[in-house]
Formats: C-alpha cells, structure tokens, sequence
C-alpha cells in the first residue's frame, strides 16, 4: 500500500490523456474498501498525438465520489515506460486534480504511462513515426580508412561490453571508441596467426574472442583477446563455404554461421570443433539466411534474395522477388527447433537485429526499385506483434548493414548501425557508422 493510501483511507488516482481508452481501477485501504468503480477517462483532440516524440497533456485525478478524501492531496509518483518522459514525475494530487505532460518515447513501440505502486492505473498506446527517422553520422571511420589506404567498405559491427565497437573490412578490424567526455578515436587492430581476407559478420563470445563470417576466404574465424586468428570452418559435409555472412552466440558460447548462398544456417560447436546441426532455407522461396538475434532459446532469422550476391548458386530467384522475410526458431543445445515464418514478403534483402530490454526486435530491411537501392531501413517488430513496422530509414541513398545497441560510454539506449557501400549502388564514401536514439535500453546480441 503506497503512503497516499494510507494517509487517504481510500484515495485513487484519475488520468485523462488524449487519447481513447477507458479503465478501472479499484481504491483499497488498510481501513476499507470502496465500492466504486472509478473510471480513466480520456478525451481525444481532432487528431491524437500518438506519434513517437509527441507531448500529452495528461490530467491526474483521485477519483470518486464514493472515496472519501481526508486532507488536502495526494502524493504520487508516475512512471514513462516506452523511451518516454513525464513532467513532473512526482506531484501532490489535489482534490481538484493537476495536470503534467507525457511525452513519447522516439521509436515506434508500445509506451506506457502510470503511477507508481497502482499498476493498474495505466494509460497504454503505440507509438508511430510521422516519418522514418534518419540516423546521424558517428565516428569518420571512411576518414580514417582512406589514410589506413583500405578501400574496402564496412558492413557488421560487434560492441564489447566496454563499448569498442568493432569493424570488419578487408583484411583487418577496426576499433572505434568513446571515452567518457566524448571523444572518439579509430584505430585498427593489430592481428597475427591465420589469414584473414575479410571480417563480415562480427559477434563476441563471453571470453572476449571475436568471431567473424568471411566470405571472400569461405570460412569461420574467431580472434583471440591477444589478436591471433584460428580458422574453424571452411568446409561443410564436404562442400566448401560459398558466402559465410553472419556470425552470433549462444548461451553456451557455441557459434551460428549463415552462408546464405548455400542456403544453410550452421550449429557450430568450438569444443568439439564440428557443426551440430544445419537448418536449410528454400532460395527461391525463401531467400537465404542472413542476420540473426537470440531472444533467451528462441532464434529470430532474416533471409534474402541471393540472386545479385551469390554467383555461383544454382538456384536464382528473379532479382526483385521481394523474399526477405523474418522466421523464429528454437537454437538450444547445439540442435535446431522447428521454424516458423513470422512475416514475408518484407523487401528484396534482410540484415542485421538487434532486441531492446522490452522485447522489441529492430531489423534492417532493403527494398529496390529498377535494380537499384530503393530505401535501406529498420523495422521494428513490435513485442508480441507478428508485423514489422517501419522506424529509421535512408531513401535511394546509404545502405543499412546491421545494427547493435551501445554499451559503456556508447549509451545503451542508442542503436548503431554499420554502412555497406556497394557502388555504384551507394557511394563509396558511404561505409561507417550512424547511430540513432531509441530511448529504451537496448539488449547486447549475448543471449
């Protein structure tokens, strides 16, 4: 029972928003109870302000003419969940009621507003964008690679828990930091061991190795804290690797690859140094697995259209067929679960996810138009929702590659994105880092 309760035998709580629901909250007291059923009532202006970003005025009452009020008001405390803000948050209610304003959180997600102790006491809704959100620059990574001489582009990143984010290109890892006071430094890593033709896909281990997907040497690597590279894959039930693209972890530290030119995601166990397990995908109907995230056993997988990026495949689906699409499945123990299909027919390529700590899940999507990038963007599937809806966005312009959220200095309610620059699709000043505000925190790709 929160103090204003017992200070008011029977006080409750009354919000009127702008916007359409009605709830009901039941007032109890050490002393009794009340009967009445107070309502929320909430009145709806012309046009409801319910995009991402949007200031509410929100009206706080205590309720009822069947409560009894003793005194003069009522403290309580309110909380903004969804990326969102209250001011004030914490107020004296008086018999009259007060006002205070709700502003939304800046993603396209479910946000929610209530007082503290008195869940029930919510006031919900989902959030939209008015328009795709454009992400900013961060870091000059293409600065730094053209004095380095690589020309290369970038295309996946990987954040350490100390918040270094790490670049693949050709040949090399590329570290980018931010210190405390904001300043940023790039630096490339200094390797040895294996050959390493070129970092994709990134992902860390709980050891602090770094795994890597390369597809221009066709195999499976991991660099070691000290920067020696092993190679562990090359070949699968003897065929070799076509485009190993995408690399993450599990609970146990055991290894996903996707190759989506064959078509095949990998189970590969580090221990025992073999694949447990392959999970195949149709390319023609499909698309071919590409970025992944683990939501605690269950796996969510991105596919694409393979035609323009694997040469060599067999099966070559018409270069527009829109095949990207989102499946789940369980990953647990080394071994594949039964998949299913959450969402087709998304763009002509998928990418890289990442979740947030309410469980909405953020994927990049590339659609084209006349055989050229259309619009590269980050979809949100919103947690416990089966359609994807759109968030950040660049039209005929940068092209998205995959996404992470900040850690340490970083920020971890802010989302990175990795460019991929493919002219003449994109420039070739088009590679490096963006990032975009989400307000909620965001989850490392760690399951």
């Amino acid at each position: 029972m929160t103090a204003a309760a017992r200070a008011f035998p029977c006080a409750c709580l009354d919000f009127v928003a702008l916007a359409s629901v009605a709830l009901a909250l039941a007032c109890e007291s050490e002393e009794a109870t009340c009967t009445a059923q107070p309502t929320f009532t909430l009145s709806a202006p012309a046009i409801a302000p319910t995009y991402a970003g949007s200031a509410i005025e929100v009206q706080v009452r205590r309720s009822g003419t069947a409560c009894a009020y003793e005194g003069g008001g009522a403290d309580v405390e309110l909380v903004a969940v969804g990326g969102g803000s209250v001011a004030p948050a914490s107020l004296t209610v008086p018999e009259a009621g007060a006002k205070v304003v709700w502003t939304l959180g800046p993603a396209p997600i479910r946000q929610t507003l209530s007082a503290k102790g008195a869940p029930d006491s919510q006031l919900a809704l989902t959030a939209e964008v008015a328009a795709p959100v454009v992400p900013q620059p961060f870091a000059d990574v293409h600065a730094f690679l053209l004095a380095e001489g690589i020309t290369s582009t970038t295309e996946d990143l990987a954040i350490a828990a100390d918040g270094t984010i790490a670049l693949g290109v050709d040949g090399a890892v590329i570290e980018v930091r931010q210190s405390a006071d904001g300043k940023i430094s790039i630096s490339k890593r200094k390797l040895s061991g294996d050959p390493l033709p070129r970092a994709h896909g990134l992902a860390y281990d709980r050891q602090g190795t770094l795994w890597t997907a390369d597809p221009v040497g066709g195999a499976l690597h991991a660099i070691a804290a000290d920067g020696k590279v092993k190679t562990h894959l090359t070949v699968v039930e003897g065929a070799a690797l076509d485009g190993p693209n995408d690399v993450a972890v599990d609970v146990a530290d055991r290894v996903l690859l996707s190759d989506p030119c064959r078509g095949e995601l990998y189970y590969y166990d580090p221990k025992a140094g073999k694949v447990t397990d392959i999970e195949p995908f149709d390319l023609l109907t499909e698309g071919g697995p590409n970025g992944f995230a683990f939501q605690g056993d269950t796996l969510y997988v991105v596919t694409e259209n393979t035609t323009l990026l694997c040469p060599k495949a067999k099966k070559k689906p018409p270069v527009t067929a829109n095949l990207a699409s989102l499946f789940r499945l369980s990953a647990k123990d080394g071994v594949f679960g039964p998949r299913t299909l959450v969402e087709g027919g998304l763009g002509v390529f998928g990418d890289g996810m990442a979740f947030d700590a309410l469980g909405n899940l953020y994927v990049i999507i590339d659609t084209i138009a006349n055989v050229a990038i259309d619009e590269s963007r980050v979809m949100v599937l919103r947690a416990g929702e089966s359609k994807l809806v759109p968030f950040v966005a660049f039209k005929k312009s940068a092209l998205l590659a995959n996404v992470a959220f900040g850690r340490g200095p970083l920020g971890e309610t802010t989302m990175y994105a990795a460019l991929l620059a493919i002219p003449p699709f994109t420039a070739p000043e088009l590679r490096g880092l963006v990032r975009v505000e989400v307000g909620v925190k965001g989850l490392p790709l760690l399951p």
